[in-house]
């Protein structure tokens, strides 16, 4: 869907000066093609729950989200299952800006699900496990959490 024929996109300029700095933002899905404007502001938390079945957008979504984490507009992104979502190797992009951004540091949080690993990159899988040893004596018990889990993506920076 054409950004402009929604009344979202265009409101868009209205909408963006509201939503710098914002916590949390959650849009649906079919609001898909406007993410690459919403995250031209800086946002702490995107919340990628609504993209719980595939859609053409969802592997865009991940690219610009990948993208607005380098450019330090993002703090931090959940998802329940990308497993379910992404089955391309566009899923490991926000994975892999995790991966860039804390080359040196590890995250406040970041939720992987080891298994889903196998949809990806086997070299996104080796990257994340020696991104995980190499922050092993960094972690601040309570502060940090890396961790595989069963369903949950998270990342905090």
């Amino acid at each position: 869907m054409d950004p402009e024929l929604t009344k979202i996109g265009r409101n868009l300029d209205e909408l963006l000066p509201a939503i710098h700095g914002v916590g949390l933002l959650e849009i649906m899905l079919w609001f898909g093609d406007v993410v690459q404007r919403l995250l031209e502001k800086p946002i702490n938390f995107f919340d990628l729950r609504t993209y719980s079945t595939p859609t053409r957008d969802a592997p865009l979504v991940m690219v610009q989200i990948a993208e607005a984490m380098k450019k330090g507009l993002l703090k931090g992104w959940q998802h329940l299952s990308f497993a379910k979502t992404f089955y391309t190797s566009e899923a490991g992009k926000a994975m892999e800006a995790v991966l860039d951004v804390h080359a040196e540091r590890p995250p406040r949080y970041f939720w992987y699900r080891q298994g889903s690993l196998l949809w990806l990159e086997v070299d996104l899988s080796k990257r994340i496990t020696d991104a995980e040893e190499k922050w092993r004596p960094l972690l601040v018990p309570g502060y940090n959490e890396i961790r595989n889990t069963y369903f949950w993506y998270k990342y905090v920076y």
